[in-house]
């Protein structure tokens, strides 16, 4: 059975780089599970860490829904002082051996929030140690893991080896998006997102709206 695990730094930012394929594999019945790295409180504004952390959340499983999400992991890692240790490694480990997917999509390595490189770092450690004999305790290793692909947020990509038409499923994702009331109220950046994903369709000259992906290992299929 094909499964994604998608690993996002915050809330809102697995609607961002790759809402429009979550939509799109979902509706192809394949499981979509996602984690988040940081708690994202410092992203609400007037309100107490753990009322913050718990819009957050609600924002994103609302989001989730729309989209076709299962599972949830949120791994309230600090705002601010997230950075690349063992513990959010085999805080990784942990979810990749619970979730057991053949597909894993998370942020490029450049993109320009610090706590997104180290998502990237993190997660790209994590993915092979997963399927070793290291840290029994954190489950069985698992070897399906497919594909790894790497999306954009804040910093498009110079370079990327795959772009899927998800003009059928902009208006979910920008349904999905706008879920993020907290993070909106800041930065009205949906309408960018969606010029994001214009010119990567336009410029891919496969769709309307496209999103774009680097490659890191696949042999896992989007449908088209």
């Amino acid at each position: 059975m094909k499964k994604v695990l998608v690993i996002a730094p915050h809330p809102d930012d697995e609607v961002i780089g790759c809402g429009g394929t979550i939509a799109k594999v979902s509706s192809e019945n394949i499981h979509v599970d996602v984690a988040f790295m940081v708690a994202g409180w410092s992203g609400v504004q007037e309100l107490d860490k753990k009322q913050a952390i718990a819009i957050r959340q609600d924002e994103a499983k609302e989001a989730g829904r729309i989209l076709g999400i299962k599972n949830f992991y949120f791994l309230e890692f600090e705002d601010f002082n997230f950075v690349y240790s063992n513990d959010a490694v085999k805080a990784v480990i942990k979810v990749i051996r619970e979730s057991n997917p053949t597909a894993i999509w998370f942020p490029h390595e450049a993109d320009g929030d610090f706590e997104h490189k180290v998502t990237h770092q993190v997660t790209k450690e994590a993915c092979w140690i997963a399927s070793t004999s290291c840290f029994a305790e954190l489950g069985e290793p698992t070897f399906n893991i497919k594909q790894l692909l790497c999306y954009e947020v804040w910093t498009p990509m110079l370079r990327s080896q795959l772009k899927v038409d998800i003009t059928p499923f902009i208006e979910q994702k920008l349904k999905a998006l706008r879920c993020y009331k907290s993070q909106l109220a800041s930065i009205k950046y949906d309408e960018a997102i969606m010029g994001l994903n214009r010119y990567r369709g336009a410029m891919s000259s496969i769709s309307k709206y496209a999103e774009a992906f680097q490659m890191l290992r696949t042999s896992f299929q989007i449908p088209d």
